[in-house]
């Protein structure tokens, strides 16, 4: 057996905002020297994104400012502040510098590429967020940077984050005659989040990093290299974690309690990742579900995890987490992911009630769901049972 290598995406329906942007004009007196034009300004909404995480070798990441006309994107250019210490393009390996230089052309691949084609990419990555170079080039599809994959990866991981759909969230609770909390702002899609920040406008005497202890202000200022953790992680898995909490709700900090933030421990400030996990969890809890299917098929066991998204009462996305786990037998993998994006066709859009009502013994004789993946009939019924158990909770 091994794990579901391909998250399955569902369908990211993206509504961008038109607007007009002046375009700048130059003169000049007829005895002067000419002057530089200054350039046309896409026009449109611009939207910033990012991405980035770590590894042995040091951070790697970008920042990129996306605009967007008409549901077109027009340009993609680097944010013209990068974060401290954040790497794209590697001076070691790119020795001669034309990787480098080459970047600003690469970005012009994106122009013109509406943004549910963008949305729609499935960037394969490693299990420490790495853009995968050895497997992962049809995941970039025509947008990847020939011989820079790792690059192009985190660009187009970044340029769907600035696009994503976002969601907020809040913590907070008293103790001792103060309020300590944080509200974030959670980008999510294909089933993962794609960044976490603070948002703009934190809620008035709310604390979420004491002074007080934080005597140096590092730990206040190593919380955006501590949000890294979330870009990429899984909404099944930061929905599973289950917080410690003292009675007034302050996240506890005994090794019982440090376990339980799981690998999203900001590490000697536990209570101040413990509130960030809190909020982040409930900026997704009333948008996101999470199901799970088990059974045991010719003395194989099978798992599906589904992360199901609701709007209006309807289904608007399905993924199958990374953690499913499907026999390796017959082929079993290949067939379910080559039926399972029909399936999303066919429940995406339903109610949830009608999906609900479904039946989990479909056949190939008898397939009243309208496709299953062939071959792959077991999984295909255990992808629906998940389904439900995700939305269970909403039975009316």
């Amino acid at each position: 057996m091994k794990k579901v290598t391909k998250l399955i995406a569902g369908v990211v329906l993206a509504a961008s905002v038109a607007a007009t942007a002046g375009m700048f004009a130059g003169c000049g007196k007829d005895n002067e020297d000419p002057q530089p034009q200054p350039q046309p300004q896409p026009q449109g909404t611009t939207y910033t994104g990012a991405y980035a995480y770590s590894n042995t070798w040091g951070t790697y990441g970008v920042k990129v400012d996306v605009t967007v006309n008409d549901g077109k994107i027009t340009s993609v250019k680097y944010a013209d502040a990068q974060p401290d210490g954040w790497t794209n393009v590697t001076a070691s390996w790119d020795t001669d510098g034309s990787k480098a230089a080459g970047v600003a052309d690469y970005l012009k691949k994106f122009e013109g590429k509406t943004v549910d084609e963008v949305l729609a990419l499935d960037v394969a990555v490693t299990a420490t967020g790495q853009p995968d170079s050895d497997n992962g080039d049809a995941s970039q599809g025509d947008l990847i940077y020939t011989g820079a994959t790792q690059t192009s990866g985190r660009i187009i991981l970044a340029v769907q984050d600035a696009l994503a759909p976002a969601y907020e969230g809040e913590y907070s609770y008293q103790n001792y005659g103060n309020t300590y909390g944080v509200k974030v702002v959670v980008k999510a899609l294909h089933g993962k989040i794609t960044s976490v920040t603070y948002a703009a406008e934190q809620p008035d005497g709310w604390t979420n990093v004491t002074g007080k202890w934080d005597t140096d202000g590092s730990k206040a200022a190593g919380v955006p290299n501590y949000l890294i953790k979330f870009m990429g992680a899984d909404i099944d898995e930061v929905l599973g974690l289950e917080v410690l909490k003292s009675e007034v709700g302050e996240p506890t900090t005994t090794t019982e309690g440090q376990q339980s933030q799981g690998d999203y421990i900001y590490t000697g400030a536990t209570q101040t990742s413990g509130r960030i996990i809190l909020a982040v969890q409930d900026a997704l809890k009333d948008n996101f579900y999470c199901g799970t299917a088990t059974t045991n098929y010719h003395s194989t066991d099978i798992t599906i995890n589904t992360v199901v998204a609701v709007k209006d009462g309807k289904i608007s996305e399905l993924y199958v987490s990374d953690d499913s786990v499907i026999a390796t037998g017959d082929n079993w993998i290949t067939k379910f992911n080559a039926g399972v994006a029909a399936m999303n066709t066919s429940l995406i859009g339903k109610t949830v009630a009608e999906v609900l009502a479904l039946e989990t013994t479909y056949t190939h004789a008898d397939n009243t769901l309208g496709t299953v993946a062939t071959g792959a009939t077991v999984s295909s019924n255990l992808y629906v049972a998940s389904i439900k158990d995700a939305l269970s909770g909403l039975a009316e």
